[in-house]
């Protein structure tokens, strides 16, 4: 049986690359049924060499007809929960063509593309990849964006105009990450309102909330979190260039001539010779089908915005997907201890101290604090916590409490940590949260900051015993100088599987979990999953075949 099957397998795969596109469609329906059943073993199995044939097929399949790219995406998504699939996937030429697939601002497959990309980069080497990855340096604009102003209707103007400014800030950017970052904050509009309808004003057919777990899976590692808390201009001080209004003349040298008139380029020969696929490098700033240009969206040499202040302001996005990667890359930049002095520091991009505080504030906080008699002199009150109004986000799930709750447990494990965190009322903030919080591992993280915050002070807390004492551990992923690790971060994997339901999954009982967050795979999935948050903590999303 097994036999049979094997083979009906490999046929399948040949009729991937069938010339009628009605038999590449059938077969890709049958192998994403089989990617998900008792033949899924076969299908990846590596030493058959079935499993390279059937990737290369795949691959092949996404430069399809839309239906075919369409299956052929949902079949990676499913097998790309398999660490032997991941080893195989590690290759920057598909990583740029996953890329394209987000960043084309007509791709009906970004969406999924983005899925894909988050299962992906729970693979330490290919999230270390994608850090590393250059630019996608030519994307397909809609025929909107290069036509003339005065041909497109008065009503689509605005979006047009934003949509046209997007492309090329995009393209600007050096490198695959800041692409990412600069499509995930422009693809909708901020809002906390939860019944609001988001725009969707780059790409109507995508919402891009899944690069959120792209981001906490990359800011796991040292090179992630470098890339979330470094400027542009640091990271790549040549590559950001905003030329001065009046530059001063260059003396051109001059070169002998040789014979026959035409100038000596020996010199330059090899200088502009194109980049490797996982080397930074300038993108230049072409539209598919259009002509080259220069961008008039420049990256400021005086610029100081970093990754992390990008996203920051997402911390109480309505959607739990995004909502939630980005909290734990908030939570898991933590772990950069060099880095701390930026996040006390209020006049800082990277400051993000109110970014774990507010959300674990109670509504009420402010009148709860003017009323209790435990606070003597109103003047030990920071301003921010008796300004805070009473309809600003509180986090409810409990997943993100904790993370929360962790970020500014590290915080403290610091002098100056603890210091900033006093001074900010953290003190104030967790004690009133503690009150409300029923979920006793989160009660035990908060009773342990409040323990760290009122003890005299003495020397740098040790990290991992401090984690330790809450039940907590780091992770050994990395050993480093400075302390760094993995602590409960968003594990979004996504799996087709027919009709059947599956649970979101927690993280090892080592960590406090994060609960993984399944993906939506269309519009109607997505709006249930929106309905269902505000009464449900345990979403379970029906995968759809």
């Amino acid at each position: 049986m097994t036999t049979d099957l094997a083979k009906q397998l490999d046929e399948l795969i040949e009729f991937l690359g069938h010339e009628q596109a009605q038999l590449r469609q059938v077969a890709a329906e049958y192998i994403l049924g089989l990617s998900a059943g008792d033949a899924g073993d076969l299908l990846k199995d590596a030493e058959s060499g079935r499993l390279p044939r059937l990737l290369a097929a795949l691959d092949k399949a996404l430069a399809d007809e839309p239906e075919i790219a369409h299956l052929s995406i949902k079949t990676f998504i499913t097998l790309s929960k398999d660490h032997a699939v991941l080893v195989h996937l590690n290759n920057p030429e598909f990583l740029l063509k996953i890329l394209t697939l987000i960043l084309t601002p007509s791709s009906v497959l970004a969406s999924l593309a983005c899925m894909l990309l988050s299962n992906l980069t729970h693979n330490a080497e290919i999230a270390r990849t994608l850090v590393r990855l250059a630019p996608v340096t030519a994307i397909k604009a809609p025929p909107a964006v290069v036509m003339p102003e005065h041909q497109i209707p008065p009503a689509d103007r605005p979006r047009v105009r934003f949509l046209r400014a997007s492309v090329e800030m995009v393209l600007a950017q050096p490198t695959a990450m800041d692409q990412l970052v600069e499509v995930f904050v422009r693809g909708v509009g901020a809002t906390t309102d939860k019944n609001a309808k988001p725009q969707r004003w780059y790409n109507k057919d995508a919402d891009f909330h899944f690069l959120a777990s792209v981001f906490a899976n990359v800011s796991q590692h040292s090179e992630g979190r470098a890339f979330f808390l470094t400027p542009i201009v640091q990271r790549y001080p040549e590559e950001p260039a905003k030329k001065p209004a009046n530059p001063e003349p260059k003396k051109a040298k001059t070169e002998p001539k040789p014979k026959g008139g035409k100038p000596n380029n020996k010199k330059n020969k090899g200088k502009n010779s194109k980049p490797s696929a996982s080397t930074p490098a300038p993108a230049p700033t072409a539209l598919e089908g259009t002509s080259t240009s220069t961008t008039t969206a420049v990256l400021s040499e005086a610029d100081p915005t970093t990754a992390l202040s990008k996203i920051l302001c997402f911390t109480d996005y309505p959607d739990l997907i995004r909502r939630g990667g980005v909290t734990s890359t908030v939570k898991n930049v933590t772990f950069d201890l060099r880095a701390h002095p930026d996040f006390l520091d209020a006049k800082h991009p990277n400051y993000l101290l109110h970014s774990l505080l507010v959300p674990l504030a109670p509504a009420e906080i402010a009148d709860a604090l003017l009323e209790s008699d435990q606070i003597v002199d109103l003047d030990t009150i920071p301003d921010w916590l008796l300004s805070l109004p009473t309809d600003h986000y509180v986090e409810r799930d409990f997943g993100l409490k904790s993370a929360l709750l962790e970020g500014v447990l590290v915080l403290a494990s610091t002098r100056a940590g603890r210091t900033a965190l006093r001074a900010a009322g953290a003190y104030l903030v967790i004690r009133e949260y503690h009150k409300e919080e029923e979920h006793v591992p989160c009660r035990l993280v908060a009773e342990r900051i409040v323990d760290m915050l009122m003890r005299d002070e003495g020397e740098t807390e040790d990290l991992q015993h401090l984690l330790e004492s809450v039940g907590l551990n780091m992770p050994d992923k990395e050993l480093e100088a400075v302390v760094t690790g993995k602590l409960g971060d968003m594990d979004i994997e996504v799996e087709y599987t027919g009709d059947k339901k599956a649970e979101r999954k927690a993280a090892p009982a080592t960590t406090a979990a994060v609960p993984a967050a399944a993906a939506p795979v269309s519009a109607p999935a997505q709006a249930a999953m929106d309905e269902d948050e505000e009464s449900d903590d345990d979403l379970a999303i029906e995968e759809i075949c």
